[in-house]
C-alpha cells in the first residue's frame, strides 16, 4: 500500500544517518502502516522498536502515543504482559502527554484492558474507556480519530452505542472507510448475517483485513442464530483465514468464533482431495467406494460452506487453525 511504501522509504532514509530520534519516528510510521490493515505481529515489532527508541530520545514527546499504540496491538494479540508493560510506559510519560494524543492513548488502554480481563462481562470497562476516547476526539474535533475509535466500540460488542454517530461522521467526512464503519455498526445492531458478509467484503477490498475478519466472525454468529448453517460455516472459514493473515487477533467476535468440525474420515478424504487426488484415487487409497467418497466430500463442502475443490485447501487450513 502507499502508506507502507512511504513508511519503508522513511525508514530507509533514517538508516543512512547516525542514530537519532528520527529512527524511532520511522519505526513508528512503519508500525502504523502495518496496524492500519491489521497485520498485528509486524506492527507489534515496529512499535516495540519505536518505543525503545523514544525511551532514549524523544524531543517531540511521542513516547506516550507510541507506547499506547503498542498497548493496543498487544491487547489485540492477547499479549497481556506486553500490554501491561506498554501501559506502564504510557503512565510514566504522562507529564509529557499532549492532549491531542489523548483519544489514541485511551484507545490503546481499552484494547489492553480486553487482554487483561477474563470474563466477557468485564469488557464493559474497555467499552467505557473507548467511549471516553470517542468523546475526547469529538471535543478535539478529531473526526477521523473519533470514527476509528467508534469502530473499536463496535468490535468490542456495543454497536448500538456507535451506529448513529458513525453514520453522521460518514456523511460529514465523505470517507469510504468511515461509511463501512457505519455499515458495520448498523449490520451488527440488526444482527444481519447477509449485511455483515457484505461489510466484510467491503473491508477486505479496502485492505482492512482485521476488520474484515471481525465482521465475518459476527456474520457467522448471525447466520448460525438464524439456522443458516452453510452460510455460517462459510463466514467462519473466511474469518479464520483473514485472522490468520493478521496474527490471530483476539477481538471478542473472533475469540467466540465457532469453527465447523469434520469427522476423522471426512478430514482424511478432504486432505486427499486438496492434494489433488480424484475421487477414484481417493477411493482406492482408503479402500472405499467412489460413492462413499462422494458422500464424504458433499458433507465436507456443506460443513465448510464451500462449493468446489479449489476452495478446499484454504478452508481446511482455516478449520485446522486454533480458534481460541
Amino acid at each position: 500500500s502507499e502508506l507502507q511504501n512511504r513508511a519503508a522509504e522513511l525508514h530507509r532514509q533514517s538508516l543512512t544517518a547516525p542514530e537519532w530520534a528520527g529512527d524511532a519516528v520511522a519505526a513508528l510510521h512503519s508500525g502504523w502502516a502495518e496496524l492500519a490493515p491489521g497485520r498485528a505481529p509486524a506492527a507489534c515489532r515496529w512499535l516495540a522498536e519505536a518505543t525503545a527508541g523514544f525511551r532514549r530520545r524523544d524531543p517531540l514527546g511521542l513516547l506516550p502515543l507510541c507506547a499506547s499504540q503498542l498497548a493496543q496491538t498487544c491487547g489485540l494479540l492477547g499479549d497481556t504482559t506486553g500490554a501491561v508493560e506498554a501501559l506502564r510506559t504510557v503512565d510514566a510519560a504522562r507529564t509529557a502527554v499532549m492532549r491531542a494524543f489523548e483519544p489514541q492513548i485511551l484507545l490503546g488502554r481499552a484494547w489492553a484492558t480486553v487482554a487483561t480481563v477474563a470474563a466477557a462481562e468485564d469488557r464493559r470497562a474497555a467499552v467505557e474507556i473507548a467511549l471516553r476516547a470517542a468523546r475526547t476526539a469529538a471535543d478535539l474535533k478529531q473526526w477521523a480519530i473519533e470514527a476509528m475509535v467508534l469502530q473499536a466500540v463496535v468490535q468490542l460488542g456495543r454497536p448500538g452505542d456507535a451506529a448513529s454517530r458513525l453514520r453522521q461522521l460518514a456523511a460529514q467526512l465523505d470517507d469510504s472507510l468511515v461509511s463501512i464503519y457505519a455499515d458495520h455498526a448498523e449490520a451488527a445492531v440488526a444482527g444481519s448475517g447477509a449485511r455483515l458478509d457484505a461489510v466484510a467484503a467491503d473491508y477486505e477490498r479496502a485492505g482492512a483485513l482485521m476488520a474484515a475478519a471481525d465482521a465475518s466472525a459476527l456474520a457467522a454468529a448471525a447466520h448460525r442464530r438464524r439456522g443458516h448453517q452453510r452460510k455460517a460455516s462459510a463466514a467462519a472459514v473466511k474469518a479464520a483465514k483473514l485472522a490468520g493473515a493478521c496474527g490471530r487477533p483476539r477481538t471478542p467476535a473472533l475469540v467466540q468464533l465457532s469453527m465447523p468440525r469434520l469427522t476423522s474420515r471426512e478430514a482424511e478424504v478432504a486432505r486427499h482431495a486438496s492434494d489433488g487426488l480424484n475421487n477414484q484415487e481417493i477411493a482406492a487409497h482408503l479402500v472405499l467406494s467412489v460413492r462413499t467418497v462422494e458422500a464424504h466430500l458433499a458433507n465436507v463442502y456443506t460443513k465448510l460452506g464451500i462449493t468446489s475443490r479449489t476452495q478446499l485447501r484454504d478452508a481446511l487450513a482455516a478449520t485446522a487453525a486454533p480458534d481460541g
